[in-house]
């Protein structure tokens, strides 16, 4: 019960050069983010980290609630195949 006030449970679709994130905690609406350089390679779904960092950084501020006291991040990562 006291880990609401705490945490927001997140999860996050990773794509082909895609992020889709959700606020399970607050049941918000998708937000999706696609960087500016591609960050999935031949071999890997997430093959530059450089260039999907900052795009995955500022989703989690956005689905993040502001308020009073700041929450801990728990996010399930669901990785979609890029077959």
């Amino acid at each position: 019960m006291l880990k609401k006030l705490f945490v927001a449970d997140l999860y996050l679709k990773v794509r082909k050069n895609k992020f889709e994130i959700k606020n399970l905690t607050e049941n918000s609406v998708w937000k999706v983010a696609t960087p500016a350089q591609p960050f999935t390679t031949d071999r890997l779904l997430v093959g530059q980290f450089s260039a999907a960092e900052p795009v995955l950084k500022e989703l989690v501020k956005d689905v993040m609630p502001s308020g009073f006291m700041k929450k801990s991040a728990q996010i399930l990562i669901h990785p979609i195949d890029i077959g």
